[in-house]
């Protein structure tokens, strides 16, 4: 949520030129407005990282609360795949237990196969000789003691007969309870094998959710993350531009101080601070970046970047470095109330509240500040008042 006034606060700042005398107390309103702008959008601004910091205990308390819940969430699918190794290893005793019943059924099934071909034989038997057999196989005998034997005969065979048909229907029923066992394994095993797999699917799925949440959440942190970073930097910005109103409320009221007891003569010939040709007279004009009709309150002269720049007259010196929109300046403040500025230096070479005499170099051309190019913007003041500096000359 970056601001443009933040931009706009901070170009301000830069293209604050120092003035003197009059305009000094103009230029002190100025940069009063604009502390006090200041303090406006920081105040805003820590408005914003509170908010955005509220916004992020939020996101990590859901965060926390997805976490906890991907946590039971796991656990839960944990203790299902424990349930569903025990249902395999479940399955896989009730499948071996099926392969013993299948082979149980199969010899039962063998048996009753086997002894029903035998009882089926006997009855056919019996069928086709009728009871007169038994008579003709009593009659046949050649005394008493051979009838007995053969009757006794006769009845052990009738009990065999009894006992294979007994036989036959016990195995017939066992066949039928084992039959009933592997129905009931195999329903179980179905059963299992269902729920196992609907628990996992049931468990996947909210662990795919819960996830695709903590992911949802986490980005979202991440774009706060990086929006408290951008507000960090922008009040780092306005407190940035807030010091250097700071430094240039300062450095104006030290020159109201200066300019409020002149004392002394003005200087009536001023030397040329370089020697080039003058390229922008004073006086009204339309501004080469700005494209906009204001008042050039100085000259523009000439020069060759790193030429010599020459103190007009003698002075002490109550700016020396960077001033806004002048780029690198040096400001000299006279007696009588007369200041000259020299400004777009490429460098200074004097230091506030050094004392020059007329011609002593003071810096270079250059082009700093609101520039199209090397030259010396050359401005007089009387009392705070920008006077052109030709007659002086």
């Amino acid at each position: 949520m970056k601001r443009l006034s933040l931009v706009l606060s901070i170009l301000l700042v830069l293209a604050i030129p120092v003035s003197a005398g009059a305009d000094l107390e103009g230029d002190l309103d100025e940069v009063q407005k604009r502390l006090s702008d200041m303090a406006t959008e920081i105040k805003a601004s820590e408005g914003d990282r509170t908010a955005i910091g509220d916004e992020i205990l939020a996101t990590e308390g859901v965060l926390d609360e997805i976490n906890a819940t991907l946590s039971e969430a796991e656990t839960e699918l944990l203790g299902a795949t424990l349930d569903l190794e025990r249902g395999l290893d479940t399955l896989d005793s009730l499948r071996q237990r099926l392969d013993v019943s299948y082979a149980r059924l199969e010899a039962v099934s063998s048996e009753i196969n086997l002894n029903r071909d035998t009882a089926v034989g006997l009855a056919r038997r019996e069928y086709v000789n009728g009871a007169t057999d038994t008579r003709v196989f009593l009659l046949d005998a050649s005394d008493v003691t051979e009838v007995l034997v053969r009757g006794e005969y006769l009845d052990r065979a009738s009990a065999r007969n009894d006992q294979l048909f007994v036989r036959l229907e016990t195995l017939e029923q066992q066949e039928d309870r084992q039959q009933e066992l592997i129905d009931d394994e195999e329903a179980k095993q179905a059963e299992l094998v269902t729920k196992l797999a609907s628990t996992e699917a049931r468990l996947a799925a909210v662990r795919d959710r819960v996830t695709e949440r903590q992911e949802a959440q986490a980005a979202e942190l991440d774009r706060q993350a990086s929006l408290l970073a951008e507000i960090e930097d922008q009040i780092a910005h306005y407190e940035n531009a807030r010091d250097s109103l700071v430094e240039d409320r300062e450095r104006i009221e030290a020159l109201i101080r200066e300019n409020n007891n002149p004392s002394g003569t003005t200087p009536g010939v001023l030397l040329r601070p370089v020697p080039g040709r003058i390229t922008s007279p004073f006086g009204p004009r339309i501004h080469p970046i700005l494209g906009t009709s204001r008042m050039h309150t100085g000259l523009d002269m000439a020069g060759a970047r790193g030429t010599n720049i020459r103190a007009a007259a003698s002075g002490k010196v109550v700016l020396a470095g960077w001033n806004g929109g002048y780029g690198y300046s040096v400001l000299i403040v006279h007696p009588g109330g007369m200041t000259t500025l020299y400004a777009h230096q490429k460098a200074v070479n004097v230091s506030v509240g050094q004392q020059v005499a007329a011609g002593d170099i003071i810096g270079f051309v250059g082009s700093s500040g609101l520039s199209t190019g090397p030259h010396l913007h050359f401005e007089v003041r009387v009392n705070g008042t920008p006077v052109n500096p030709v007659p002086y000359f």
